[in-house]
């Protein structure tokens, strides 16, 4: 009796093995044969844009940003509106960037463990600005446009390193400027070094860790410093990142146009170049865009929105 029971158990457990393993090859030979990229599906932007366009550009869209933010912000103040909304996003946008602060600070400790006596003094004073900060941020007026702008500067430091890099070739499983960049391993390294936080190794990991934490946002929403994720196979995992960089603001047949900075292992040139997202390669495999960065749209949004309480 025991021995038929226990016989019975074995076969079910092979049946629910073998029909694990043959749906999930059954689903992988479904996708099409043809998700390779293709030369002609890649035009030359690296070579087309103008890079100091590229990078005044993100920096002004950033400044104009908080220029329409402030301008708002003081019109709600002036005529002595109350936005719960506006009220609500500034307070969690204070909220992350204490803790961006916080994450920053734990990293850099890490970074030099060695010197802990000489980082004393240095600790006592950062926790005094800290606090001197927090006042000053949870002082009626000021708090609006000290988060927004620090939020801002976040997001340019970010996005003006990431472009530094430009120019270092591709090469897979590699993160540093010496041996080369694979897609994931240059926005871990820019991440890394611009902003001290840390970031999954891999692109798959990192929209991963995003969609759990509900991080990921809108297209329409996107803002320079996001991040743009694309599966080669719409069966498959995510294969590739790049970072968000807006409009192309130069001039001729590519200004208006959507572009990114990633670490290419394909195209006219590989390496760390800019793309367009409407490129026939990244247009087909594009999938979701995600945002580890502190937000600024949807605060704009609602500094200019009329949905407003008095």
């Amino acid at each position: 009796m025991l021995n038929n029971l226990f016989l019975k158990k074995i076969i079910a457990f092979i049946f629910i093995f073998f029909t694990t393993i043959f749906f999930c090859v059954s689903q992988t030979k479904q996708a099409p044969e043809n998700y390779a990229p293709r030369m002609e599906e890649f035009e030359n932007i690296d070579r087309d844009v103008n890079f100091s366009s590229v990078k005044s550009g993100v920096s002004n869209s950033l400044e104009e940003t908080l220029e329409q933010f402030i301008k708002s912000s003081k019109i709600l103040t002036d005529a002595g509106i109350d936005n719960s909304e506006l009220r609500k996003l500034l307070k969690a946008l204070a909220s992350e960037l204490d803790d961006s602060a916080a994450r920053k600070d734990s990293e850099k400790k890490s970074e030099n463990k060695d010197s802990k006596k000489n980082l004393s003094p240095n600790k006592n004073i950062a926790r005094q600005k800290a606090e001197d900060n927090k006042n000053s941020i949870h002082s009626k007026t000021n708090l609006n446009n000290q988060s927004f702008k620090k939020a801002i500067a976040i997001r340019k430091e970010f996005v003006e390193y990431s472009l530094s890099l430009r120019g270092i070739p591709y090469k897979s499983g590699c993160a540093s400027p010496e041996s080369g960049f694979d897609c994931s391993g240059f926005v871990q390294y820019a991440v890394k070094n611009s902003l001290h936080r840390k970031m999954p190794r891999t692109a798959n990991e990192m929209y991963t860790a995003m969609e759990k934490a509900e991080k990921l946002i809108a297209d329409s929403d996107r803002e320079p410093g996001d991040l743009v994720f694309f599966k080669e196979n719409p069966f498959g995992k995510i294969t590739h990142v790049g970072i968000y960089l807006g409009k192309y603001r130069g001039s001729g047949r590519l200004h208006g146009r959507e572009i990114f900075v990633n670490a290419a292992s394909a195209g006219p040139r590989t390496g760390v170049v800019i793309s367009a997202l409407d490129e026939p390669y990244w247009k087909r495999t594009y999938y979701k865009s995600g945002r580890f960065l502190p937000q600024t749209k949807p605060i704009l949004k609602a500094a200019n929105s009329n949905n407003i309480k008095r």
